[in-house]
């Protein structure tokens, strides 16, 4: 399911607006962003991490990252790498469908939040930021979304303003 969440600083006014999720079409997202790092679309590392690691696979789900440099949020597709677990079984193809709208029966993903269940995180993939170009650090994914604070206060937490899912 995708949700978006529209916050609000109190204090300063600053607001900003964070869609999460990937929805009905999550396996093809899934597949999607596997090839697109096989292929080295997701930068150099992610291709890197495939040659040495053909078995593991990449987050695609979107989570909340902050620039280092100029403090703003943005959401991107996490890319966090992870490699199998050898200590657990080995993952089968997913036998049920997804959903009536995209059944993808049969195919082979990971689904969200399934990361950490099979495999071990691996890497961090570096967002640059789309403003200033300054490096993203990871801050948060959905279930942390009320304890970020205002990016222009710094102590300040932000509100939860509106709340919205889709699929």
């Amino acid at each position: 399911m995708g949700t978006g969440y529209m916050l609000h600083c109190p204090q300063c006014n600053y607001q900003t607006l964070f869609f999460l999720g990937i929805g009905f079409a999550y396996p093809l997202v899934y597949a999607e962003t596997q090839e697109k790092g096989n292929r080295g679309e997701l930068g150099e590392d992610i291709k890197e991490f495939f040659s040495e690691h053909p078995d593991g696979v990449i987050d695609p789900v979107p989570a909340i990252f902050q620039c280092e440099k100029c403090n703003q949020y943005d959401t991107a597709p996490s890319l966090r790498m992870y490699i199998p677990d050898e200590t657990k079984l080995p993952r089968k193809k997913i036998d049920g469908s997804w959903s009536i709208a995209m059944p993808f029966h049969g195919e082979d993903y990971v689904a969200p939040g399934g990361f950490e269940d099979n495999f071990i995180f691996y890497k961090e993939h570096m967002h640059s930021c789309e403003r200033c170009g300054g490096k993203m650090k990871f801050i948060a994914n959905e279930n942390d979304i009320e304890k970020l604070k205002c990016p222009n206060c710094k102590d300040q937490f932000l509100d939860v303003e509106e709340y919205m899912n889709w699929d």
